[in-house]
C-alpha cells in the first residue's frame, strides 16, 4: 500500500481479527477445499490422459472420490469429465477411455457407502435442511447482511 510496508502488515493484522471474517470463516473454508480438490481432479485427468499411467489414473481416482466426499455437487464436476474425456475420444472405446472409465468407476465405488448412509437417512437430511424452504422478506435480508 502505496510502497509502505509496515502499512500492509497493519493492513493484514487488522483483516486478521475482523470479526466479519472471523464470523463468515468456516463457511467458507468447506468451499475453499472443494474448489481445490476439483482443481486436482482435473489436473490429474489431463495428467492420466497424457501419460496414460495406471498411477496417474489412480491418483484421479482418489482425487474424484475425496472430491465427492467433500461436496456432494462433485457428481456434477464427474458428469462433465465423462463428457469430456468422450468428446476428446471422438466418444470410441479406446484406452484412454476404458481406463477412464475404471478409475472413475472406483471414485463412485469408493463414494457408495456415503450414498447408501444418504438414501437410508434422507428423511433425516430433509428435516435437518427445512429451514432452507423458509422464505425471508427483502428487509429482514438487508439488514442480516448489513449488520453481520
Amino acid at each position: 500500500l502505496f510502497n509502505i510496508r509496515w502499512a500492509s502488515w497493519i493492513a493484514v493484522g487488522l483483516f486478521a481479527v475482523s470479526p466479519v471474517q472471523i464470523y463468515y470463516a468456516p463457511e467458507v473454508r468447506a468451499y475453499s477445499l472443494w474448489i481445490v480438490l476439483v482443481l486436482l481432479m482435473h489436473v490429474t485427468l489431463l495428467r492420466a490422459m497424457q501419460r496414460s499411467q495406471w498411477q496417474d489414473w489412480g491418483l484421479y481416482a482418489f482425487s474424484t472420490t475425496l472430491a465427492l466426499y467433500t461436496n456432494i455437487f462433485s457428481a456434477f464436476i464427474l458428469f462433465g469429465n465423462v463428457i469430456y474425456v468422450g468428446l476428446i475420444e471422438r466418444f470410441r472405446l479406446t484406452r484412454t477411455t476404458i481406463a477412464y472409465t475404471l478409475s472413475a468407476s472406483i471414485a463412485v465405488l469408493a463414494f457408495t457407502p456415503w450414498l447408501i448412509a444418504l438414501v437410508t437417512h434422507l428423511e433425516q437430511m430433509r428435516r435437518a435442511t427445512a429451514w432452507m424452504n423458509q422464505r425471508i422478506p427483502i428487509k429482514e435480508a438487508i439488514k442480516t447482511a448489513l449488520l453481520n
